[in-house]
């Protein structure tokens, strides 16, 4: 019988664990606008810092907060 040996990495804390899934789906498909503006708010909302968001999707900080400014349009400007 054979085994192969699968390194994990465990999170500290659900936060992290949240920031590696997202990020990692980042770089598998890019995300839709109206998906990519959502997942900026639950992660600052989960008090993550501007900076490390910016980093877990590969994008510059005034990225993440000129993204912030659409949901201030009504839905249909960004919703999928």
């Amino acid at each position: 019988m054979w085994v192969q040996v699968i390194p994990v990495h465990m999170a500290p804390d659900e936060a992290t664990a949240r920031a590696w899934a997202a990020s990692e789906n980042n770089v598998r498909e890019a995300l839709h606008p109206a998906d990519e503006i959502r997942e900026f708010g639950a992660m600052h909302e989960r008090g993550v810092p501007v900076p490390s968001i910016a980093v877990a999707f590969g994008v510059t900080e005034p990225h993440v907060t000129a993204a912030w400014r659409w949901p201030s349009c009504p839905p249909p400007c960004w919703m999928p």
